[in-house]
């Protein structure tokens, strides 16, 4: 016999490993930057691998859970799920609301964004509620559909004493696709590893910046939920003790963290808390398969990361300047709880659209969902496990609290919490920028190949050369500047960002960049000459300018003495107000019941027909520069823009804030201006624009301009193997 010292195996520790595949996820994300990227469809690999037994899971679990039940233990469930459902909801809404008390005061504004003109994305919630068709239901991972086919067929089986067979064959289907979760569950120290490393990697430090105040309220929320608020609930209603929850929860929040995905841990929920129920005084066997309904039903509802979503749109609210008050508190919870049923890239949008915040904003909330989607995961995973250990316990044991404790435990979890936001307004409001960035993108965008060129400040007078070639009806306009070798562009510096002068005193612009690009075609210079709305037809059919390039509206008026060419952008009706006053004007209704409203206006726009006739009470102002309107030479409630032009003059008063006329079919196109009945001319730009479209010139222009997409502002991404090593060189 051997004497041989026996040593035990040791048991594979999962979160160690996960941990590990963070840690080094996140030090290779650092070490090699955006070479990190391609590392992600490792990571996309691996949830489709987890995601690929949930919903036949979810299907069989509700099967053998309600089947087995009888009329009694359904009914018990519903009455107390229900009851113990908007308990939690309620205590998660609570924390949300006090997060705002963490927000400083900041002015900010954006380029224009094309999701805040754009409708509403259509859903069919028919289809994802109703299993009309309940293969198509699991193919599209209609996840409320499946959920309620699998409640209808088991409370079917409910009442039909021959269903043992047929729930034998469910629960070994169950159990089948639970042992291969749990198998690819041990990969999940390579997924985590290639997300953390493509995030790490490729995330910049403005797109942190530009969210923080979100970010760290989100956080810090999250975590309050986690480890305070749903732990304590337990406490409170159950004898479970506080350090036992977090016992069994410690790897499915480790492994929901990381991945920053529920439905993988749905299997490994349910086997933790059918062990803490297990280990209870007077477990019943049969209540302790309770978690297998409670689980699959619960997760159908919004959860505590998706309820915790809410407070983007308190976020929206301040970053837009019209924050919202206390007294909507109750209306967003309400709205919020129900709009969450259908996910939150649905329920985001339509809560934005509905309290008349810009849709651009769900850009932002895409971004921060980065890193912030993985302490939301985290905060359900914790809501799912102790909703169901009180659930079930309710059902076993019946609750079990005393007012002292409730009492006690409250006042832990709001002073605890009121702390944290407290110490986090004095860090906000000491680290954040109050003041705006965007503008000095504004004042740094410049003209990409320019041609040589003068800008004249001062409109020309008509000299007799020009009289000379109008009488005697001289070559057309396209000859004459082929021969002159010399383009004659109208501007307007009024313009923004069709034409303006930068902080350089260049004049720059989506226009302006065109006409460089228009003489370049057609090989001459270009002589920048100031016009006014106004006088737009003498300057043109008198000869002294070729062309007017700097967003020029179409309506009939100008086209009875103009020629256009054909539209290239179409615009938005939109008015620019105060930011304390920009609910007054959510809505034309609301507008046009105002008394003595005063209305800004350019003189000569092409709005004003158009304001006339559907504001007809309203006074209106005629301005030469908008400078008048927002630095308060010009006394008005409000100034008649578009959208895309006021978002960039937004930029350079902060204060003001762009209102989008929602259910205005009144949008206007934009198009480039020459003197009447010059066909040829015009024949030529019409060609030479479709030219630019088709060759994507325009589109590039657009997200230059409009939207502010900079490249040559964006550094790259900053990594060891780049900036320290430069192993690239």
């Amino acid at each position: 016999m051997s004497n041989s010292l026996v040593v035990p195996k040791k048991k594979f520790n999962l979160t160690a490993y996960i941990i590990w595949g963070l840690v080094l996820g996140l030090l290779t994300g650092l070490m090699f930057g955006d070479l990190c990227a391609h590392l992600k469809i490792i990571g996309v690999i691996f949830i489709q691998l987890l995601q690929m037994t949930i919903l036949p899971y979810i299907l069989t679990s509700l099967i053998v859970g309600i089947g087995g039940l009888s009329f009694y233990e359904a009914r018990n469930l519903a009455i107390r799920g229900g009851v113990l459902l908007f308990l939690f909801w309620g205590a998660i809404l609570a924390v949300v609301f006090m997060m705002p008390l963490a927000f400083p005061t900041v002015e900010t504004a954006s380029f224009f964004s094309v999701s805040s003109v754009a409708e509403p994305p259509h859903n069919d919630f028919l289809a994802l509620y109703i299993p009309s068709n309940p293969f198509s239901s699991l193919a599209n991972s209609m996840v409320p559909a499946v959920v309620l086919f699998g409640i209808c067929i088991g409370i079917a089986l409910i009442s039909i004493k021959e269903k043992k067979e047929f729930i034998n064959v469910m629960t070994v289907a169950r159990d089948a696709l639970t042992k291969v979760a749990k198998a690819v569950v041990y990969l999940t120290p390579i997924g985590v590893f290639a997300f953390a490393a493509n995030a790490a990697g490729t995330m910049t430090i403005e797109d942190v910046a530009r969210l923080q105040v979100f970010f760290i309220t989100f956080i810090i929320m999250s975590v309050v939920l986690t480890f305070l608020v749903f732990p304590l609930i337990v406490t409170t209603l159950t004898p479970i003790k506080y350090r036992d929850v977090l016992s069994i929860s410690k790897s499915a929040l480790v492994t929901s963290f990381t991945t920053g995905n529920l439905f993988i841990i749905l299997p490994l929920i349910t086997d933790q808390v059918k062990l803490l129920l297990r280990s209870q005084p007077n477990s019943d066997n049969d209540n302790q398969n309770l978690p297998e309904v409670i689980i699959p039903v619960t997760f159908n509802f919004p959860d505590a990361g998706q309820l915790g979503s809410v407070l983007f749109i308190l976020f929206g609210g301040w970053f837009a300047g019209s924050s919202i008050s206390v007294l909507q508190y109750p209306e967003l919870a309400f709205s919020g709880i129900l709009s969450f049923f259908g996910g939150s890239n649905l329920a985001i949008p339509y809560l934005l659209n509905y309290y008349h915040l810009s849709m651009d904003y769900f850009q932002l909330y895409i971004i921060a969902g980065i890193i912030n989607g993985y302490f939301a995961t985290m905060a359900a995973a914790m809501h799912l496990i102790c909703f169901t250990i009180v659930c079930a316990y309710s059902m076993s044991h019946g609750l079990k609290f005393s007012i002292h404790k409730i009492i006690i435990n409250t006042l832990i979890a709001f002073g605890i919490t009121l702390g944290l936001v407290i110490v986090t307004r004095f860090y906000l409001s000491a680290t954040v920028e109050t003041k705006m960035t965007q503008c000095s993108v504004l004042d740094s965008m410049s003209i990409k190949n320019p041609v040589k060129s003068t800008v004249k400040l001062e409109p020309p007078k008509r000299s007799l050369l020009d009289e000379i070639f109008v009488k005697k009806n001289a070559p057309n306009r396209l000859e004459q500047i082929r021969k002159t070798k010399l383009l004659r562009v109208g501007y307007n510096a009024n313009t923004m960002p069709f034409a303006f002068f930068n902080s350089k005193n260049e004049l720059v612009g989506y226009d302006v960049q065109m006409a460089h690009n228009l003489a370049r075609d057609l090989g001459c210079d270009i002589e920048f000459i100031p016009f006014s709305f106004k006088d737009i037809a003498k300057g043109l059919n008198n000869n002294l300018i070729d062309i007017v390039m700097s967003g020029v509206y179409v309506n009939l008026d100008r086209i009875k003495d103009l020629d256009f060419t054909e539209f290239y952008m179409k615009i938005h009706p939109a008015l620019m107000v105060k930011d304390y006053r920009a609910k007054e004007f959510n809505s034309l209704e609301k507008i046009k019941k105002m008394k003595n409203l005063k209305l800004a206006i350019l003189e000569g726009s092409a709005f004003i027909p158009a304001i006339k006739k559907g504001m007809p009470s309203a006074k209106i102002i005629e301005i030469k520069s908008y400078t008048d309107f927002f630095e308060g030479k010009v006394k008005a409630d409000a100034l008649v823009h578009s959208a895309e032009q006021g978002a960039t003059w937004a930029l350079k008063y902060p204060d003001y804030d762009v209102v989008i006329l929602k259910g205005v079919k009144h949008n206007t196109a934009v198009s480039y201006a020459i003197a009447k009945g010059d066909l040829p001319f015009l024949e030529y730009l019409n060609y030479w624009v479709k030219i630019q479209k088709w060759n994507g010139v325009m589109d590039a222009n657009y997200s230059y301009w409009v939207l502010g997409n900079v490249p040559e502002l964006k550094k790259p991404r900053w990594s060891i193997y780049h900036d320290v090593l430069k192993l690239d060189e």
